[in-house]
């Protein structure tokens, strides 16, 4: 997870993507990969309802390739 989108001071200069400025596309991204990858994709429906409340919450889109 930390490849796709780093810790905010730790990775500050290795990620552009980080805990602090991640979108929510880009954690469902990086999400759907790595739990794709690691066969635990019976995981992604109750993250992608967390995911959509939140973003509906705060005006954000998310693409969840539905």
């Amino acid at each position: 997870m930390r490849q796709k989108i780093g810790y905010n001071v730790i990775d500050r200069f290795r990620n552009e993507v980080r805990t602090g400025n991640a979108t929510p596309q880009e954690i469902w991204d990086a999400m759907r990969d790595i739990y794709t990858k690691n066969g635990m994709e019976q995981y992604l429906d109750p993250i992608k309802q967390q995911l959509r409340e939140a973003s509906i919450n705060k005006g954000y889109s998310i693409n969840f390739g539905e």
